[in-house]
């Protein structure tokens, strides 16, 4: 009998493996899932562009994109589903850096259906009911399919959403003032804009001080500083702030 909190759940198998992937998918449908399967990377996003679903069970091997790019591409997803890994050796450095990427779990194909199952179901329960949102879509609304403002080495500005995405694509959301300082300095990349252009054009209220922009800087740096981004943004003495355009990553 199946569960009441995941009876039509959404699940998509997405593999080019097909061993036990027929005997996987009529056992989710005889358990009151509905079940699609993909077996590219392009299939999985033309069935996830149709609708959200609760999980994707995700082998590593698919033909037309790296599983790992795959993987980081889900967890990127406004609506991210749960993610269970079909890994294809039993290796724990794989599985640690597959989990590591936000892969909620991780079995190997030698691992039995009974199992294989069980996982989905855990996964499942963990998520909020006909929901599929999990910690990552708080955080994360970013469509990778939208063309975002290239800043500088791998940085990306999202506009709609006001967010950057890093060289090592993690996103950095932006206060509304961030967002304007960073879009100022963009326009002009590489050129100095002094403090006083900098507040006309981000703080639209006379009762802000001139010094009130090197806060909002201050704050910007250091949330591009925790993601290796401490030299985009440079202060030019006696003339005010801009944007570099070749930072170097900080792989410290």
């Amino acid at each position: 009998m199946a569960d009441v909190d995941i009876v039509k759940r959404r699940v998509i198998i997405a593999d080019n493996k097909h061993a036990k992937i027929e005997e996987l998918q009529d056992l989710l449908l005889q358990q009151a899932f509905t079940v699609r399967y993909a077996h590219t990377a392009s299939s999985l996003r033309n069935v996830l562009s149709e609708m959200d679903y609760d999980l994707v069970i995700l082998g590593m091997a698919l033909p037309d994109a790296d599983g790992l790019a795959v993987l980081r591409w889900l967890r990127l997803l406004t609506h991210c589903p749960g993610i269970l890994v079909r890994c294809e050796t039993d290796n724990e450095i794989d599985r640690v850096v597959i989990l590591e990427l936000g892969a909620d779990d991780c079995v190997t194909r030698t691992c039995s259906l009974r199992e294989t199952i069980a996982r989905v179901r855990a996964i499942l329960r963990r998520l909020p009911k006909n929901s599929a949102w999990n910690a990552y879509a708080d955080v994360v609304n970013i469509d990778l399919q939208s063309q975002g403002s290239p800043i500088a080495a791998g940085w990306i500005l999202y506009n709609d959403s006001r967010r950057i995405l890093t060289p090592y694509e993690q996103v950095i959301q932006l206060t509304n003032t961030e967002y304007l300082v960073i879009t100022r300095l963009l326009s002009e990349r590489g050129i100095a804009i002094d403090r006083l252009s900098l507040l006309e054009s981000t703080l639209d209220d006379s009762t802000y001080g001139i010094r009130s922009i090197d806060v909002v800087v201050s704050r910007l740096r250091k949330k591009l500083a925790k993601h290796g981004g401490k030299d985009l943004i440079q202060t030019v003495r006696g003339k005010g702030y801009r944007l570099n355009s070749l930072p170097q990553p900080d792989n410290g």
